[in-house]
Order: structure tokens, then C-alpha cells, then sequence
């Protein structure tokens, strides 16, 4: 089993290879040869002019998660990444909170881990990005943070600017700025000239961004750090940072990519998605641009992905807010327009190479052995741009009905975390955890040996581990694998899955049910709020391996997050039902019982009713109050679940 990619060319940034096939088995790559043969089960993809290159990642996105998730939330930008072929994204810190602490960078990693795409935050340069006192810079470093910046807030005080690159430094930080000067710019609504005369609008000078620049210059300059300009639109730009970098500074900077193929011509219809931050300038700032594209001036495009609800951008033109999203358009674009201007080594470069050596990250091998983070793509075969091929939450775009020269039919995503597996390939995965290599039989007779001394065995092992469930509960299960949870119960065969699975143990289930109760309920009452939250909405596969990989939840980890993300994005809802017919004809699963479940788990919900109680000022403080609300709905759903 398996997905092979047939005749493609491995294009890696500086070589393009001969066409070959490239075979992925368990997200890594297992062959690269001229001819591979087809086996029964393999994926096939093909296309004329197939194309492989590493995964590409976009810095710079807007997401709404946390705080206003109505524009967009990590699974949907997640979404949005892989229809666009991007296998990782640097998000902004723009959200309510903003990502300013250590906590902040760790619900980033810890809430995307089963997207499917990379997150690589990017921390704030200050608290809330409100410009004025220095954020924890070096505490959101230790927890995974690549660089740091305001975002979409670009840093207006020279001294915290300052303050921050000589802070860096201690450990080979990056800072990024957005080039904007507030009080320059003032209230304008684009490009400053003739066609912002003609059509009544006030003017955004290209001054509010050269003068930005050459202050942040001179800043690197003193400091003696590393900076990245973010976002550059005028030729005056381009020039300044060629002769700071002709001068030794280790400045890069980055493009939006309308930016080279768009001017303020677009503007003439008063079409508010058009309205950018920066915005579209003069034909002459656009072929500056692409200049300093070739020459290496510009380091990497990237899609200024900015989504808006409805409410936020269909409006009158002065009243509509800045930015569309981009994600899913940037290599479209790049195909379309600068198809006879950027020759695919130099977009290989500019989307997966030069933003990661920047950020300090490792690109994606392409070789045999190695894990499969490619994007997949054809760049010569043309396509309509539907709502369909939006993965944002938001749609906020112009180019809805728009024929590119680029084909999105081969979704390219991280291809590690793609499991498009048949029916009996899933029932494999899910006995992974029991045994190494089993076949259909060999899942029967493990099944068997666990339904029948399992729970025996489980409660040995919860009266000798202290604080069992403390270490055991650890893993959250991420807002998506729950939507996909309540998707299963809808599915003949899944009802209520997490009862049914025990509905029918077989006798003296319940004896030894009444035995672990009590300690299981001692265990959960020695745990911090905190750790009772992680029980009730964590992945109950981890406990399982403590109660030798027994009962429903080591069953239920074929609907990993991991899983569950994947088979979602590809729309695989065949898969879903044959993995539910096979899955019902593993031997003794129909014949489990739920009273060990249904006993323990009333007795432990009665004494974290409590505690919620208790704590729920605390909560709201901590800014949890979100988990007590999902705690409630888990509640409750139980409790209708067994009347």
C-alpha cells in the first residue's frame, strides 16, 4: 500500500531532475526509481507535468485563533495551507490574546499538532502588540517561538524596536517589521497617485513605508542584529535594503505576491477586497519588485493571507477593512501571471528554501528514507477558482471565477499525515499499538486476549501506580478530531460509539468495574483543576495502554486526530463507512459490555461536579472558561447518552 507519484520531477530549489517515481509508505519516502510497479491498493497520482518539490511555508498569516475565530481558526487556516500546497505556515500574533507568552506559543503547538500542516508561530515583540512594554520574548524562544514581531501592528516606538533587537541577540533572534509609519500614512485608502486623485480616495504615500525602512536600517545598524522587513511594495524600498545589504546588514525582507503582478489599476471599480495593506502600487513599484525577486534582493513571497468575515469587508470602499486571503492563491498567481518572469527553481526558493534558512528551520529532504513533507503540483494545467477550492473560513478574495495555470486536483498536503488507507489499512493502523505487523487474524486474537483478562489485569495496575491519571492524561484532543468525534455518531454502526463499544462485556465485567472504581475515583480527586479539564477532554488512548491497550479507546485510535484530520480533508467519507463495516466485523467487538465505563465514569463525574464549581472564578480568571463550558457539554451529553 501506498502512494506513488509517477513521472514527476523532483524539483528541490537549485537542480530539476529527470522524471522518476516517487513512492511514500507510512508518510516517509520508501523508493525513488524511473519505473516503479503498481501494486495492488497503491494511490497512483499522475499528472502530464508532475512536479515534487519540499513543502512549502508561508510567513506572515493572519489567523484568528484565539479570539476571533469567526474569520478563521487553526483548523481552517490548516485547511486553507494544504489547498494551497503549503505544509507549514509562521502565523502572526495577532489574535485576542495575542501571542505574547509562553502559553500562547504552546496552544498554538500543542492545538495543530494533528493539522496535517506545520505551525511555527511567530511571538509579539510587545505585550498584547500594543507597542509598548517588551513581551517574554525569551520564554516564547525556549517554547518554540521562530521569531518575533507585532504582526499586522507595526512597531511605531524606534526604542522598543531597538530594545528588541539587542535583546534578541542573546540567542540569534529574529525580529520582523512591517514597514507602515501610522502618522504618515494617516487614514489612507490606497496608493497615493494619480488614480487615487481620480477616483476621490485619500492617499496611502509610498513615504510611510520608505521612511519606516530607513529608521529600522539604522536601528539594525546600532543594534547589530538580525531583521526582516515584512511585506515591501515600492522600488524606493527594493533600493534602500539592496544597499543595506550591499553594506553588510543582516536585513531580509519579504513580498505579498499581488504586490508583483497587481497594480492600483485593480482599484477603479471600487472593489473593497482589493483594498490591501500595503497596497497595490504603480506599475514601475511592481516591476521593482520582481527585479529585486531575481537579484535575490527580496528573499521569499508570501501570501499576506488576512481573512475578514462578511460583516468586516462587504462594505462602501472607505469602511472596509484591509487585506483578502491568499493562501490558497499564491502559487496559482505565480503560474498565471509571472509564468515567462519566475522560472520554478527560483518559486522553489522563494516558497520553501529562503523562508525556512531565515526562520532557522530544517527544509524537507527529498530522498529515500526520509519523512515525505513535499508539496505536489502541476504548474502547467489550467483550473477555475471556485468557493470550492477555499479552505479558509473567510472568503474575502477577488479571484473567485479566475482560470489559473496551476492544478489543485492533487491536494497537496503534508503528505506524512496523509492516510488515505482502504478499509483494512486503517484496521492495521489501529492495531499498531498491540501488535507490530498484525494481520485480520492476528487483530482477532489480540482483541480476544484483551477483552477477556484486561480488565483484570487494569485493575492491578491503577492500585499500584500513584498518580496514574496525572501522567496518563496529558494529550488534548484538538477541537477538529471532536467535530469529526460527533460526525462518527452519525455514521450506521457508530451510534453513541463510545457506549456501544462496551455495551456488551462479557461477565464479571462488573465486579471488577466496582473493584477500580474507587481507585480510579481517588486518582482523578488528587489532580489539580487543570489536569481533571485534560481527563474529560483528552485523548483516552493513553490511559489505554496503561490498562494493557484494553476496552474501546485502543480501538478508537483509528480515529486519531491524525486520522480523523486527514480522512476529512480528502472528503473520504467511503472510507469512513467501509472502516465502519470492517470494524464491525472484528471478532468480539460486538460483544463488550459498558458497565466498567458507565460505573466509573458516573462515580469520577460526580466529584469533578464539584471541583468545577469550586474553581470556576479561577477559571474564568486563567481565561479557561471555555474548557468549563466544554466540560458541561461532555456532562451532559453522557448523562443523555446513558438515560
Amino acid at each position: 500500500m501506498g502512494i506513488l507519484l509517477q513521472q514527476a520531477r523532483i524539483i528541490d530549489g537549485k537542480t530539476e531532475s529527470q522524471p522518476q517515481d516517487i513512492l511514500i509508505r507510512e508518510g516517509r519516502i520508501a523508493a525513488i526509481a524511473p519505473n516503479i510497479p503498481v501494486e495492488a491498493g497503491m494511490e497512483v497520482w499522475t499528472s502530464p507535468h508532475l512536479c515534487v518539490s519540499p513543502g512549502w511555508i508561508d510567513v506572515g498569516v493572519q489567523t484568528g485563533d484565539p479570539g476571533f475565530e469567526h474569520r478563521e481558526n487553526l483548523q481552517t487556516v490548516a485547511q486553507a495551507a494544504a489547498k494551497g500546497g503549503f505544509t507549514a505556515i509562521a502565523p502572526f500574533p495577532n489574535t485576542n490574546p495575542a501571542i505574547h507568552s509562553k502559553s500562547e506559543i504552546l496552544y498554538i503547538k500543542n492545538n495543530t499538532a494533528h493539522t496535517g500542516v506545520h505551525f511555527y508561530p511567530i511571538g509579539a515583540i510587545s505585550q498584547e502588540c500594543a507597542g509598548k512594554d517588551l513581551a517574554e520574548l525569551y520564554d516564547m524562544h525556549t517554547a518554540g517561538a521562530v521569531a518575533f514581531s507585532d504582526g499586522k501592528k507595526a512597531v511605531q516606538d524606534a526604542g522598543l524596536l531597538l530594545r528588541a533587537m539587542q535583546y534578541v541577540r542573546a540567542f540569534n533572534g529574529l525580529v520582523i517589521n512591517e514597514p507602515h509609519h501610522k502618522t504618515i500614512a494617516g487614514a489612507g485608502q490606497m496608493h497615493e497617485g494619480a488614480i487615487s486623485t481620480s477616483l476621490g480616495l485619500k492617499g496611502l504615500a509610498a513615504l510611510a513605508e520608505e521612511m519606516m525602512i530607513q529608521r529600522d536600517l539604522s536601528l539594525l545598524e546600532y543594534a547589530e542584529g538580525r531583521l526582516h522587513i515584512h511585506l515591501v511594495s515600492t522600488a524606493k524600498s527594493v533600493a534602500l535594503i539592496r544597499a543595506a545589504k550591499k553594506a553588510g546588514l543582516s536585513v531580509t525582507c519579504s513580498v505579498a505576491v499581488v504586490n508583483l503582478f497587481f497594480t492600483d489599476e485593480q482599484l477603479r471599480d471600487f472593489d473593497s477586497n482589493w483594498k490591501l495593506l500595503p497596497p497595490l502600487r504603480a506599475q514601475s513599484d511592481a516591476d521593482a519588485l520582481l527585479e529585486g525577486l531575481a537579484d535575490g534582493t527580496i528573499d521569499f513571497i508570501v501570501s499576506n493571507h488576512s481573512p475578514w468575515d462578511e460583516e468586516a469587508k462587504n462594505l462602501e470602499f472607505p469602511y472596509a477593512e484591509f487585506g483578502m486571503i491568499g493562501l490558497e492563491t499564491l502559487f496559482p498567481l505565480c503560474c498565471t501571471f509571472g509564468k515567462n518572469k519566475l522560472a520554478l527553481p527560483l518559486l522553489v526558493e522563494k516558497l520553501s528554501l529562503a523562508p525556512r534558512r531565515i526562520l532557522g528551520l530544517p527544509v524537507p529532504a527529498i530522498r529515500e528514507g526520509a519523512a515525505a513533507e513535499l508539496t505536489v503540483f502541476d504548474p502547467f494545467e489550467t483550473f477555475t477558482f471556485t468557493q470550492e477550492h477555499i479552505g479558509s473560513k473567510s472568503h474575502n478574495t477577488p479571484f473567485v471565477g479566475q482560470t489559473f495555470m496551476k492544478k489543485l486536483a492533487l491536494s497537496s498536503l503534508l503528505i506524512g499525515f496523509l492516510l488515505s488507507f482502504t478499509a483494512c489499512d486503517i484496521l492495521k493502523e489501529v492495531a499498531s499499538g498491540v501488535l507490530s505487523e498484525p494481520t485480520m487474524e492476528e487483530i482477532g486474537r489480540g482483541l480476544k486476549e484483551a477483552l477477556s483478562n484486561g480488565i483484570t489485569k487494569g485493575v492491578n495496575v491503577l492500585s499500584q501506580r500513584d498518580g496514574y491519571f496525572k501522567s496518563a492524561y496529558k494529550i488534548l484532543l484538538p477541537e477538529d478530531a471532536r467535530k469529526v468525534t460527533d460526525k462518527l455518531r452519525n455514521i450506521p454502526g457508530f451510534t453513541n460509539l463510545e457506549n456501544e463499544l462496551l455495551e456488551k462485556m462479557n461477565r464479571g465485567a462488573e465486579d471488577a468495574a466496582k473493584e477500580a472504581g474507587p481507585i480510579f475515583i481517588s486518582a482523578i480527586r488528587q489532580l489539580t483543576f487543570q489536569d481533571a479539564t485534560n481527563i474529560l477532554l483528552g485523548a483516552d488512548n493513553a490511559a489505554t495502554e496503561y490498562l494493557n491497550r484494553t476496552t474501546n479507546q485502543q480501538l478508537y485510535t483509528m480515529f486519531n486526530p491524525k486520522v480523523v484530520a486527514s480522512l476529512d480533508k480528502i472528503g473520504a467519507n467511503d472510507l469512513w463507512r467501509k472502516a465502519a463495516d470492517a470494524y464491525n466485523k472484528i471478532p468480539f467487538v460486538t460483544k463488550v459490555n459498558n458497565d466498567f465505563d458507565d460505573y466509573v465514569t458516573k462515580q469520577a463525574l460526580k466529584g469533578l461536579f464539584g471541583k468545577i464549581e469550586e474553581e470556576e472564578k479561577n477559571i474564568r480568571r486563567n481565561k479557561s472558561s471555555r474548557g468549563t463550558e466544554l466540560l458541561r457539554k461532555v456532562f451532559a451529553k453522557q448523562d443523555t447518552n446513558r438515560k
